[in-house]
């Protein structure tokens, strides 16, 4: 299995687990806050970093510093910079499809969770 994987699954099964979260925990107290917030997104970071450093192995970028910061700070953006400066010109479409494919895809866990806990559409 390709290193990458597994921080992929992760993020997935994160966004599912948030989805429920978000059903069960809706009378929040300050434990049940910390369970719907804090641990899905520390566990998204991490998988997120864990993905990078397999990424930049296969492809030989070294990311900056604050190039890791950035990324911590605002994914969604800076995601796709990272893809844009670690691919070769012919690769970064296909880089960018992927990312945005990936996003739909968390987004789909994300209602699968939230769905299988009870909600409502």
């Amino acid at each position: 299995m390709n290193p990458k994987m597994f921080p992929l699954a992760g993020l997935l099964v994160s966004g599912m687990v948030s989805g429920i979260f978000e059903v069960i925990l809706l009378g929040s107290t300050a434990f049940t806050w910390i369970l719907k917030y804090v641990v899905p997104t520390l566990a998204e970071v991490i998988f997120t970093f864990v993905w990078l450093h397999h990424d930049g192995k296969q492809v030989l970028y070294r990311r900056s510093p604050l190039m890791n910061v950035a990324i911590a700070l605002v994914p969604f953006i800076f995601i796709p910079v990272y893809l844009h400066r670690s691919r070769r010109p012919e690769d970064r479409g296909m880089a960018f499809g992927r990312f945005v494919g990936f996003c739909l895809l968390l987004v789909a866990a994300m209602l699968v969770g939230a769905l299988s806990a009870g909600a409502t559409i």
